[in-house]
């Protein structure tokens, strides 16, 4: 099992977390392998009533204090914690994979997926400030990359954190102005523990 954080901050003021929580809660996506969700949502939004099998939590605290409050809950109970920035929708099968990924190694602290672009022929960037070019890259390209590389810490708009880190690590240094930065941080914390991301 994992925890999930999902930041759903940035997205535009019209955005209705009520569809995205009920995909998101489907046994095919995350909701077989997801013990807690906690959300970030755009400033003023209240999270939509919810009952099932999985609590929800939507703080109403920037995206880097809720972040930090997923990183101790799953820390607090040994579980990974998948962060998730914007509308992706991870499915569990390539969960599964990352969650391999950091069992393969003891210093692989980060896994990271390759995601598809919204257009699906093609491939995402690994933040969306990135190079607007690999947009533009065709799907195929990922033959010839290998199917698992090691990087010393990468942005990412999907993240699966190991349990240690989360434990050794604690939360994010709320002087950022940004997730995606404090999120940097945390990583380059860990990097210069040996710990790794895997791609």
């Amino acid at each position: 099992m994992i925890d999930v954080f999902i930041d759903w901050s940035r997205d535009a003021a019209t955005f209705d977390p009520s569809a995205a929580v009920a995909r998101l809660a489907d046994d095919a996506l995350l909701g077989g392998i997801a013990e807690r969700f906690t959300c970030a949502l755009p400033s003023g939004r209240i999270g939509p009533a919810l009952t099932g099998r999985r609590p929800w939590r939507f703080p109403a605290t920037t995206s880097i204090e809720a972040c930090t409050l997923a990183m101790v809950a799953a820390a607090d109970a040994e579980r990974p914690l998948l962060i998730v920035i914007g509308a992706i929708e991870p499915s569990a099968e390539p969960l599964g994979v990352l969650l391999e990924a950091l069992d393969s190694d003891p210093m692989i602290g980060f896994a990271v997926p390759r995601l598809g672009n919204a257009r699906g022929d093609g491939i995402a960037r690994l933040d969306v400030g990135g190079d607007r070019q690999i947009d533009e890259l065709p799907r195929r390209i990922l033959a010839e990359i290998p199917d698992t590389y090691i990087v010393a810490d990468a942005p990412a708009r999907c993240l699966l954190i190991k349990p240690s880190v989360l434990a050794n690590f604690g939360g994010l240094d709320d002087r950022f102005l940004t997730l995606d930065a404090a999120l940097w941080h945390y990583a380059g914390q860990a990097r210069r523990c040996g710990f790794r991301t895997l791609v």
